[in-house]
């Protein structure tokens, strides 16, 4: 039988607290959610970062701070980020993130990254070196 790694998503680029009360979205509650997701048997996490307003972000400081927070609440549990812009971020903004932050795995939007199709083989060059 093959192997195989239960990866959870337990928030998104678009909803907000205001949409539900218990939305991990910061990085205690994310860790914590993590972690509770590690004990359930999940090996892996999709994780969105937000900014101070609760909205979605690349910011690379937050993204360290978030897998570190991760990492020590669910010390064997993988992360991937995620460069999805939500209508927010360009390509370019998305290639600055996964340069600047060299994570072990990301989702990559192929429809978002099509935008500027010089950009995008550059991220999947870069991503394919570093080995994302």
């Amino acid at each position: 039988m093959a192997e195989f790694t239960v990866m959870v998503a337990p928030s998104g680029a678009r909803r907000g607290k205001r949409d539900h009360l218990n939305l991990p979205v910061t990085p205690e509650e994310i860790a914590q959610t993590a972690a509770d997701c590690y004990v359930a048997g999940a090996g892996a996490l999709h994780l969105h970062v937000r900014d101070e307003e609760g909205q979605h972000s690349l910011d690379v400081g937050r993204y360290r701070t978030a897998m570190e927070a991760v990492q020590e609440a669910a010390p064997g549990m993988k992360v991937q980020i995620t460069t999805e812009s939500a209508g927010l971020f360009s390509p370019k903004d998305q290639l600055h993130c996964l340069m600047q932050l060299r994570p072990a795995a990301a989702s990559v939007s192929v429809r978002e990254m099509a935008r500027d199709l010089a950009v995008a083989a550059r991220a999947y060059a870069f991503s394919a070196e570093s080995p994302i």
